[in-house]
């Protein structure tokens, strides 16, 4: 029998679309998952991967894409679990924070990994010892992001909750791996980011800086299908964590090794943010 791995966030172009078409070159059978069909009309198309609709902020959404599942797996086992599903985009100010906005980041980065979790343990535990989550993390967790404090926030909220998770499912044959991410190609147009400010916003004059400077950061991301190459080689094998995309290397050491007053001093002159103060 082939393992079974489940993908949330198989948005074409996504990091979870290359995902789903890697796993099943590599022999896997694959359930890739979208909100809408509409958004990976390829891999609906293909006869070696099947689609699944599903909102991992629903919770009947989720109870539906489980029922699917035990019909598309009629031994009741799931092999792997990727909790991939992000965003949506939000970069703004602390200060200016869209408290709704924020809540449905999170919804989606935490909840709703901790949704499918939920939902899908007693298909994971059914193939323990050979069960395995990975949810996608990023590297932003790590380092203080201008603009990025809800997205940072919720990586971290997740990074933490797979720490525990991982203590908690082990006595049960369940691995747990959180796939630490860099500077990756998406889904998301990097020349059209941008952080939203208030039209009176103090930090307004500082934007092309901002811009500039996280162009630059950003350029050289790693293509997303080979991200996925690493990533499905990689989990076999994977640990407590996975490092994937550009640049992890540098940012595993300086996170791990460098004081955080140091970082801090440069992020803020990588941003620009010294400027702004001066000004």
């Amino acid at each position: 029998m082939r393992p079974v791995v489940l993908i949330t966030g198989c948005t074409t172009g996504s990091i979870g679309h290359a995902l789903a078409l890697e796993f099943s070159e590599k022999g896997y059978h694959v359930i890739a998952t979208s909100r809408s069909l509409s958004t990976m009309q390829d891999l609906v198309a293909r006869d070696d991967i099947d689609t699944l609709e599903l909102d991992v902020t629903k919770a009947d959404s989720v109870a539906a894409a489980r029922t699917a599942v035990a019909k598309i797996v009629p031994t009741g086992r799931l092999n792997i679990l990727v909790n991939n599903a992000g965003g949506p985009d939000m970069a703004m100010p602390a200060v200016e924070t869209d408290i709704e906005a924020a809540r449905a980041l999170y919804d989606v980065n935490v909840f709703g990994a901790v949704r499918m979790i939920k939902a899908f343990a007693p298909l994971l535990l059914a193939a323990a010892p050979d069960a395995h989550i990975v949810n996608v993390g990023s590297v932003s967790s790590l380092m203080p992001v201008p603009y990025l404090s809800m997205y940072s926030s919720a990586k971290a909220a997740l990074a933490a909750y797979t720490d525990t998770l991982r203590l908690e499912l082990a006595p049960f044959g369940v691995k747990v791996t959180l796939a630490q991410t860099g500077p990756t190609e998406n889904s998301t147009a990097l020349p059209d980011f941008s952080p939203q400010v208030a039209e009176d916003s103090m930090y307004r004059a500082h934007l092309p800086v901002f811009n500039a400077a996280f162009r630059k950061a950003n350029e050289g991301r790693m293509p997303a299908r080979t991200y996925a190459r690493a990533f499905v080689a990689g989990v076999p094998r994977a640990g407590s964590w996975m490092w994937l995309g550009q640049g992890v290397f540098m940012i595993w050491f300086v996170s791990t090794f460098v004081p955080r007053v140091v970082l801090g001093f440069v992020v803020t002159k990588v941003f620009g943010f010294d400027k702004l103060r001066r000004e």
